[in-house]
């Protein structure tokens, strides 16, 4: 039978009701067994000498898996925005946003005019000016385009794995211990 008691299954303090239960110390009002209620008392099973909350407290684990994957897209969110970095011609460029934007501006630039500025350079991730003719931007914008797609999908798979991995789990403490990221190699 299922006894209910108000205590904080938390506390590291030996719980008073523990000992009312098992019959050490005589029944007094304030450790005395209660019915359970609508608010956060915990449910205490003498057999297993456990604590779980009452039922209204545990989330469904629709629920759960419902938060779990809105964390995952803010994850795939947040990974979209961050910096990417990228080799090429024996250097390393950024490929973030901003730098995407410049080098379509600059794109526009070259095939608006037939070229580049007089001496004309892009500056790499570790900020060293390399001198660029259009063919060689050109070369580096596609470059950076396939970064960013290589990256993109990299992202997006990901996801797709641990929504797949999250909808596969059937105990909200599974769900809940889950964790959002990269796969651990």
């Amino acid at each position: 039978m299922t006894k209910f008691a108000r205590v904080d299954p938390t506390n590291t303090e030996p719980h008073p009701i523990l000992c009312l239960l098992s019959g050490q110390i005589e029944e007094s009002a304030d450790i005395l067994p209660c019915e359970p209620e609508v608010d956060t008392d915990w449910w205490y099973h003498p057999s297993t000498d456990e604590f779980s909350p009452p039922p209204e407290l545990v989330p469904e684990l629709s629920e759960v898996i419902e938060n779990k994957i809105y964390y995952i897209n803010v994850w795939r969110d947040m990974q979209e925005k961050t910096n990417l970095l990228f080799e090429h011609a024996g250097h390393t460029w950024d490929a973030g946003e901003r730098s995407k934007s410049r080098m379509e501006e600059t794109l526009a630039l070259a095939d608006a005019t037939g070229t580049l500025p007089e001496g004309f350079f892009w500056t790499t991730a570790d900020n060293i000016d390399v001198p660029m003719t259009t063919t060689q931007l050109q070369a580096l914008a596609s470059a950076m385009a396939a970064a960013r797609g290589q990256r993109g999908f990299d992202i997006h798979a990901r996801q797709r794995q641990m929504k797949a991995e999250v909808a596969a789990l059937t105990a909200v403490a599974d769900v809940q211990a889950y964790l959002v990221g990269w796969a651990k190699e």
